[in-house]
C-alpha cells in the first residue's frame, strides 16, 4: 500500500510506498518515496535515493539524484 508522509526534504507531502521490513529478501530493490516499518524502527527513503537489500538482509540506500550535468562554461570556453 501507500501512505501520505511529510518529507520536508523533498517540498512536502508525498505518497509513500510501504514495505514491511520482515518480507526484504536479499536481491530486493525499490526506489523512494517508500516507508519500511519495523518492529523497532522505521526508515524512510526519500525521492531519489535507491534501496537495496544485500546478501545479509541491510538496507543499503543511495542517492540516485547525482549532478551528472557537465559544466557549460568549460564547454563554451568560459564564455555565456
Amino acid at each position: 500500500g501507500t501512505r501520505q508522509a511529510w518529507l520536508p526534504e523533498a517540498g512536502g507531502w508525498h505518497a509513500c510506498a510501504l514495505y514491511k521490513r520482515d518480507d526484504l529478501q536479499a536481491g530486493h530493490a525499490f526506489t523512494g518515496p517508500a516507508i519500511v516499518e519495523q518492529m523497532d524502527t522505521t526508515t524512510v527513503v526519500l525521492p531519489g535515493q535507491q534501496v537495496s537489500v544485500d546478501p545479509w538482509g541491510n538496507l543499503i540506500i543511495t542517492d540516485t539524484d547525482t549532478d551528472t550535468d557537465t559544466d557549460t562554461d568549460a564547454q563554451s570556453g568560459g564564455q555565456a
